[in-house]
């Protein structure tokens, strides 16, 4: 084996772990805005080891979930209105001149009007809608979250599942995410796997593997490049790129603070009230 093919195969784990004792101090502040709002949202990141999901503290007041909800809400429908488009469709005067045949100019609102309802349409039926409205609630709360654009539809990851590393001005370097899936899902051998074994009751911790997502920027061409690892093996067929500027790797922060790499919410501008509340109403 290729020293240079052993080093990336052990990387994504390795940099995982690194990387999260940066993220310690924002995950801690995330879990407990989400125990004084909506509990299910961000959890630690060993809460859901093994598929168990430990019993959530409720909070002793409801002030918390209906502003999360109320302000998720309002965002949702400046984003994606339910009955007009949140974009719209047309050609930069500079492109196609000033003398624009009037004709022309209506045949190519009307083509472009005809898209635009086909991208809502598809926004529709999908589950789009969904998870923009998972991750703004995230945001809202831990004030982070990651959405993957893939060819079938988009995914979120919670603060709990990722990590990231951005350099002076804000921009990421890398992204290492990390996942709970099925050894049958997955469809191959793994190290630790036990075949032929008698018992073929197994816990949730062994039929689940973590898999690790590694993203990084060729800092020769500019592109994204990305590969999936589970039990240190690189998963067959998951490499693939991107173009420097069309990375379907959303990272999103709802406030901005310099030279941090992770943001911060907005339930967090108002954790002093949620705690004496939160202890006047127990």
């Amino acid at each position: 084996m290729a020293p240079q093919l052993e080093e990336q195969m052990y990387k994504a784990r390795e940099r995982y772990s690194k990387l999260a004792a940066g993220r310690s101090q924002f995950l801690d502040t995330a879990v407990e805005c989400s125990q004084l709002t909506l509990p299910y949202l961000v959890q630690q990141d060993s809460s859901q080891k093994g598929g168990k999901v430990r019993n959530l503290k409720q909070p002793w007041q409801s002030v918390g979930a209906k502003s999360v909800v109320t302000l998720a809400a309002k965002l949702m429908l400046a984003l994606l209105p339910p009955t007009t488009s949140f974009f719209k469709l047309q050609v930069r005067d500079d492109k196609i001149g000033d003398e624009v045949d009037p004709e022309m100019r209506s045949e190519l609102d009307l083509s472009f009007s005809k898209i635009e309802r086909m991208i809502m349409d598809y926004i529709a039926a999908s589950s789009d809608r969904v998870v923009v409205h998972q991750a703004v609630k995230h945001l809202i709360v831990s004030g982070n979250a990651l959405i993957f654009m893939g060819k079938d539809g988009l995914k979120h990851f919670p603060l709990q599942r990722y990590v990231v590393n951005r350099d002076g001005n804000g921009n990421i370097i890398e992204i290492v995410t990390k996942e709970l899936i099925s050894r049958q899902v997955l469809g191959i051998e793994l190290p630790n796997k036990m075949p032929n074994s008698p018992n073929d009751d197994y816990s949730s911790a062994e039929d689940d593997v973590e898999v690790y997502t590694c993203v990084k920027q060729d800092p020769s061409s500019g592109r994204w490049t990305w590969h999936q690892e589970a039990e240190d093996q690189i998963l067959p067929g998951s490499r693939s790129t991107a173009p420097k500027n069309a990375s379907p790797w959303l990272v999103l922060r709802f406030n901005t603070v310099d030279g941090e790499d992770y943001g911060r919410g907005r339930v967090e501008e108002f954790i002093g009230d949620l705690r004496s509340l939160n202890g006047l109403s127990q």
